[in-house]
């Protein structure tokens, strides 16, 4: 065929242009800037159902999840830990106390104890009662900067939330308040003991005083009257006052040895454990301070000396506090500062007896020289009973030094607070902290989109059928003619190109027609064949309409049916099947009696004939070679409707005595595989492959810029068409001169 005279008909949106027949791979010619966007959107729409279920599945399955799962609500206290410790009645302050660890702090409030003194303190408040391990389970501690803990309690039951937080926020207050107050706790019990041995003794002295006045009939006032009339020195001392300063001397001291036998001569406290290494960062510190100084003194403060001294400095400050804050605390024994104080009041005690003993002794021998005492008078018994005195005073002026310490070491247990400072309480929480629907559904919706997306490009990767060109182009090296839309009802539109000339069925194969033209300037079409990978892809439909659109365009052309094995062109043009190509290859009919005329104008067909036992050996002998000769002296293009070149080989044996192949593909049912096989095939018995073109193809499914004119009507060539629909057919006999008469026509009279 001579497409050179074929005027191209076309609405301006063409394809791409195969580089020629059997070509390999070409350079790529110009694309729409939107063409990838169109290729990631036809992706969508072909796999809109795998992403639609991957995300419905994702997303329900989180739904039920989150709609079966039980309502968990938070309830947080929250609390402070201070790191200064108030100094202790009794012990010296101490200087570089530890500070208190967070991390320790988590630990006593998630430990049973806590959780065993927060049941207690709940008590009835909580229905069913509380239980350690219920607490525990439920209990979650975090540190947030820089002193604060955050006491957070998870449960089904919002109330029940706030209640465990706030007991076990008390409980925690509670023990840390008891453990800075033991050491005053201890102190008390020590001197509420000796307060009450003290107030025995008192007591006991003061029931003596009273059975020794009854004994001797003493009035109340008989030791003062006994002290004014006891016998004096020279000095104005008398005996009787010198032996009751003796006496009392003595009960002082017995007083004193008895406390000191109920104080124990040690007592263990809490001390920080002497710590080498805080010792040397200590000392470390004191000298870089030093230096310092003397920095400062010679350089300016923006010196790099100076500089690099403060940076020291602050290495070894936050290296102190490191350390210290890792001290530990031990319990050591050490000596009772009231025992030692005991002790020397002890001593001073029996020196003061010892005195006064000498003294009472030097007095009596001076008054024994002198004259006897006054008639009447008892000096023991007033002495006696001036002893009792004595031991009573100094027994009420003991009772009261106690009491006085006992009072300042209960006021300083009410002021030892520990380093737990509430800061705010668990209130009952109105929302869920899990499951959060909304966030979850929305993860949910998300993954599920990236989920389904991500399966798309699977399927796509794994997806061996050729859906476009640049496939098709990339795959096999094969050029893509053009596009025929998808139709629903093949028998009716098996002849579109006649019967509708405007659908953009009949369009696209205009679009193939000029495409072979252009493709073929140099070297025009005289045969061509139409095979497909396999039944049913369309190929005598292809065949059929190319041949209509060449013969509206005034190109005398001429289709045979090769296809022997399963013929459908006598079917499509409504005529006998008999004769046909196998009659006139048997020699038993001429060629010119097998060509019949159809309601095309300048269409001719070739029925297939009978089927023969070998269609192959019928197709590949001289005789078919002769027959092609004479036929393309007939017409000048002459198609041939052949079976798919997988199936059997007779579009092989066919394919190197034709001008050109067209490979008919169904879009995304082909493999690459099965066409670069067919290549192969065609290409190893010397033949020449055109360009595919692809056939039922679905609106938007290709997502290539030169599909979108399907989506309306061509008016550029309607007129023609019919025009020459309405030719009268050609008669046989003119047939011989058709080639001619074509030639001899110029383009304007194409046109």
């Amino acid at each position: 065929m001579d497409l050179d005279n074929t005027p191209a008909q076309g609405n301006g949106h063409s394809s791409t242009v195969p580089g020629g027949p059997g070509s390999g791979p070409q350079p790529a010619a110009w694309q729409d800037p939107s063409a990838a966007l169109h290729e990631y959107v036809r992706i969508l729409v072909n796999r809109r159902w795998s992403i639609l279920l991957c995300f419905l599945g994702v997303f329900l399955s989180a739904a039920v999840y989150v709609y079966s799962q039980p309502r968990i609500y938070r309830a947080t206290a929250k609390v402070q830990v201070v790191q200064t410790v108030q100094p202790i009645l009794l012990s010296e302050q101490r200087s570089g106390a530890p500070q208190v660890s967070l991390s320790t702090q988590v630990k006593y409030i998630r430990s049973s104890l806590t959780a065993r003194t927060a049941c207690e303190m709940a008590g009835k408040k909580a229905v069913p009662p509380l239980t350690p391990e219920e607490i525990r389970h439920a209990l979650s501690v975090t540190i947030e900067e820089p002193d604060i803990l955050a006491i957070s309690v998870e449960h089904t039951d919002p109330e029940r939330a706030a209640l465990i937080a706030n007991v076990v926020q008390d409980a925690y207050i509670h023990q840390n308040t008891a453990l800075a107050r033991a050491e005053t706790t201890s102190a008390k019990q020590f001197l509420e003991t000796q307060m009450e041995v003290v107030k025995q003794d008192m007591q006991r002295i003061e029931a003596q005083i009273r059975r020794f006045k009854a004994r001797h009939n003493i009035p109340d006032s008989a030791s003062q009257v006994a002290t004014t009339t006891a016998p004096t020195s020279g000095s104005g001392v008398s005996l009787v006052e010198m032996q009751m300063a003796v006496l009392a001397a003595e009960a002082e001291l017995d007083g004193l040895r008895r406390l000191l036998k109920s104080v124990p001569p040690t007592h263990r406290v809490r001390r920080p454990v002497e710590d080498p290494v805080l010792e040397g960062l200590r000392q470390a510190l004191v000298e870089a301070e030093v230096e310092l100084a003397r920095a400062q003194s010679r350089y300016a403060d923006t010196h790099p000396r100076v500089l690099a001294i403060k940076d020291e400095l602050e290495r070894l400050r936050g290296l102190v506090q490191e350390r210290a804050a890792q001290a530990k605390v031990a319990e050591v024994e050490e000596p009772n500062p009231l025992y030692a104080a005991l002790v020397e009041r002890v001593r001073e005690g029996e020196i003061q007896v010892e005195v006064q003993r000498a003294r009472a002794e030097a007095l009596a021998k001076a008054e024994a020289k002198k004259a006897p005492s006054t008639p009447g008078k008892d000096p023991k018994a007033f002495m006696e009973l001036v002893a009792l005195e004595r031991a009573k005073e100094i027994a009420e002026r003991t009772y009261g030094q106690i009491l006085e310490q006992l009072q300042q070491v209960r006021l300083n247990e009410a002021q030892q607070q520990g380093t737990a400072r509430r800061v705010d309480i668990a209130q009952v929480p109105e929302q869920p902290v899990h499951p959060t629907p909304r966030r979850t559904l929305a993860i949910a919706a998300l993954l599920g989109l990236v989920a389904g997306l991500s399966l798309a490009l699977l399927q796509e990767l794994a997806d061996t059928g050729v859906r476009d060109p640049d496939q098709l182009l990339m795959r096999t090296g094969i050029s893509s003619l053009g596009f025929i839309p998808a139709t629903r009802d093949t028998a009716r539109t098996a002849k579109i190109a006649a019967r509708s000339p405007r659908s953009p069925v009949t369009e696209s194969f205009r679009t193939i027609r000029s495409n072979l033209k252009f493709a073929h300037l140099d070297s025009p079409l005289h045969t061509m064949m139409v095979t497909s990978a396999g039944a049913g892809e369309g190929k005598s439909f292809t065949a059929t309409n190319l041949a209509i659109v060449l013969a509206q365009a005034g190109v005398n052309t001429l289709l045979v049916d090769a296809d022997l094995r399963r013929p459908t062109l006598h079917r499509i043009f409504g005529i006998p099947r008999t004769p046909g190509l196998t009659t006139v290859l048997t020699g038993e009919t001429p060629l010119r009696e097998a060509i019949q005329a159809t309601d095309v104008a300048n269409l001719y067909i070739i029925p297939s004939g009978p089927v023969p036992p070998n269609p192959a050996e019928l197709l590949e002998s001289k005789r078919m070679r002769q027959l092609i000769e004479e036929m393309k002296e007939i017409a000048e293009i002459v198609i041939f409707d052949t079976p798919p070149a997988l199936v059997v080989t007779d579009a092989v044996v066919l394919s190197p005595r034709m001008d050109a192949m067209i490979l008919v593909i169904e879009q995304g049912r082909v493999t690459s595989r099965a066409i670069a096989e067919i290549r192969r095939m065609v290409e190893q018995a010397r033949g020449k492959i055109a360009g595919a073109v692809f056939n039922k193809v679905k609106s938007g499914a290709s997502g290539y810029y030169y599909y979108h004119y399907y989506r309306y009507y061509y008016y550029g060539d309607h007129n023609e068409g019919d025009a020459q629909q309405r030719r009268p057919a050609m008669p046989l006999t003119a047939l011989d001169h058709g080639r001619n008469q074509s030639q001899s026509k110029g383009p304007d009279e194409e046109a």
